[in-house]
């Protein structure tokens, strides 16, 4: 019985201020694995100002850090929606699992 393959699931990097799974990196990092027995898959997720709508808890308590510039809580703000993206990519791979013949046991997170 021939095993299935893993998944390596790359997250562009950009701090989240930017960025994008087309970018060089994430393709050669998607290529890498590829070679080497994974089923590769590059993710976008949401940056900064285009983050919508966030929790009451995460707007005030970022709002009322004054410790950080508007910039640096703008940037922090961002954080909440990248990861539900992230978890939300990492959901669609599992749910397509069959699809694409891959190992849901063994997906790796990289970026």
């Amino acid at each position: 019985m021939r095993s299935l393959p893993p998944a390596m699931m790359f997250i562009h990097g950009g701090g989240f201020r930017g960025g994008s799974k087309l970018s060089a990196a994430p393709a050669g990092y998607t290529r890498y694995f590829a070679e080497r027995g994974f089923v590769g898959f590059s993710i976008d997720y949401r940056v900064l100002g285009d983050y919508g709508t966030l929790p009451d808890t995460i707007n005030a308590a970022l709002d009322a850090n004054t410790e950080l510039s508007h910039d640096d809580r703008e940037q922090a703000k961002a954080i909440y929606p990248a990861v539900r993206d992230a978890k939300a990519a990492l959901r669609w791979i599992v749910a397509n699992a069959d699809q694409y013949g891959i190992d849901t046991d063994h997906i790796t997170i990289a970026g």
